[in-house]
């Protein structure tokens, strides 16, 4: 099965890693869309798909803020590490009522 030889593909992965923590569920990342059934396996201990993964991820949310502000938006970046209650009532209570 393919998949068996996903898993056994990743084990070998994280047991090059030598670190007691790590399994397979830190080497590989398998995604798959329902609407087409389309699956990828993306090799997350890799550090150029790290890298790619980072600057597409950054590339994007430069295209949304571009395109927010060009339609008259107004972009709010809340990071993973901020308090989205925090952060969104400091942005509204900032904004012009109407």
């Amino acid at each position: 099965l393919e998949l068996n030889k996903i898993l056994e593909n990743a084990k070998k992965e994280a047991d090059k890693t030598n670190s007691p923590i790590t399994g397979t569920e830190h080497v590989l990342l398998s995604i798959l869309n329902p609407e087409n059934g389309i699956k990828k396996i993306m090799p997350t201990n890799s550090k150029s798909f790290k890298d790619s993964w980072r600057e597409d991820g950054r590339m994007r949310l430069q295209r949304w803020t571009d395109g927010c502000l060009k339609h008259g938006g107004v972009p709010l970046k809340i990071s993973t590490t901020e308090d989205p209650l925090t952060v969104l009532s400091s942005f509204f209570s900032k904004r012009e009522v109407l």
